[in-house]
């Protein structure tokens, strides 16, 4: 594509119009501007054939990156004018310089300066003048507190000698300030009843245990009474797997009306309370499919620990709303069975059941475990 771009300033053409005169009247410089005309003709002619100009090298096709010619004419010189080709590239690094790392700045190397060449610079400097406040005495605070004590400290001989005096506590009713725990409880770790005045004398810890407690627990359960102090009884169960009260049972706790504290006082009516644990959760229950065997295992496992056979009695299996009578699978069933046989080793222990209808199930029926 060729295309003619006139100057429009009259100075600047004249300016270029003397420098092509110029040029033009040099033998050397006239003979470049012959081989300078055959090869702009010959260049236009590549510029007008791009086909032509393919077969020597590829042509640009990108418009942006073709070569514009500017036309300069003097005067009487319409026909010897002057041509001036800029090419304009792309900027895509197609040119000679691509790829060529453009210079940076770089930081100056230099040699550290000694101890010598530190004074020096130092030197330099203004003296620094001291000041009133550069210095002061360190902060301290007037005391220490010392953090605070509950009660008070009460300088005693113990134990006491044999002809001190003693001291007779308040006489007054006996009563129950406290007890726990009540109610449907998740955990029961221990059960604690808090009277008001000394239930046993303050002496040692096997002659405390062997007193009497005033207090029942039905059902009975293994364990121990305890004295915290001599006013607070809390019953512990035996220790063993676990360390709390039976779950799935409902507890009743008496005081019986009589019952005489330490000092005499007696206890003017009785007291029971009640409370119950959690009762077992359903976690899991496999299998639960559209087809079943006709002598399929159910394995049922729970969130504590269970009775099978007590548990057992509480399950019903219906076949077209049949009752179907069931029993506990065997341990050789159990282990016959792949599927159940990895259910019940992941499962902890005690915590699951494995059931089966005495019976092989009919066809064709829809089975409901509940």
């Amino acid at each position: 594509m060729k295309s003619s771009l006139k100057l429009p300033l009259v100075a600047v053409f004249v300016a270029l119009a003397l420098l092509a005169t110029a040029c033009s009247s040099d033998p050397v410089s006239s003979g470049a501007e012959r081989g300078g005309d055959q090869n702009s003709e010959q260049s236009n002619e590549q510029r007008s054939d791009p086909e032509q100009a393919g077969a020597g090298q590829p042509a640009r096709q990108d418009d942006a990156t073709q070569g514009v010619t500017v036309s300069i004419e003097g005067p009487g010189q319409s026909e010897n004018a002057t041509e001036v080709i800029i090419t304009l590239e792309d900027g895509n690094g197609d040119g000679a310089d691509a790829g060529a790392d453009l210079p940076r700045e770089t930081t100056v190397e230099g040699d550290p300066l000694d101890a010598n060449g530190v004074a020096q610079l130092l030197n330099r400097l203004p003296d620094l003048e001291a000041e009133t406040d550069d210095q002061v005495e360190f902060n301290r605070p007037p005391e220490t507190r010392l953090p605070p004590q509950p009660g008070a400290t009460v300088d005693q001989t113990f134990p006491p000698a044999a002809d001190a005096e003693v001291v007779a506590p308040e006489a007054g009713p006996l009563e129950i300030l406290r007890f726990q725990p009540t109610g449907p409880v998740d955990l029961a770790p221990f059960i604690s009843v808090t009277f008001n005045q000394p239930m046993v004398a303050l002496s040692t810890l096997t002659q405390v245990e062997a007193a009497d407690v005033p207090i029942t627990i039905t059902p009975e359960i293994p364990g121990r009474w305890i004295w915290l102090g001599t006013r607070t009884a809390r019953f512990e169960y035996e220790p063993g797997v676990i360390d709390r009260l039976p779950a799935a049972t409902n507890y009743q706790v008496e005081i019986a009306a009589g019952a005489t504290s330490a000092t005499g006082s007696e206890l003017a009516e009785g007291l029971v309370f009640d409370f119950s644990t959690t009762t077992p959760q359903v976690e899991n229950v496999t299998p639960i499919n559209d087809s079943l065997n006709t002598e399929q295992i159910f394995f049922i496992r729970f969130d504590q620990r269970i009775d099978p056979e007590a548990v057992l009695g509480t399950i019903d299996l219906t076949a077209n709303g049949d009752d179907v009578t069931i029993r506990l699978a065997s341990g050789d069933e159990v282990n016959e069975n792949t599927q159940i046989a990895s259910l019940a080793e992941n499962a902890l222990p005690e915590r699951w059941l494995a059931l089966r209808a005495v019976d092989p199930l009919s066809n064709d029926a829809a089975i409901v475990l509940s």
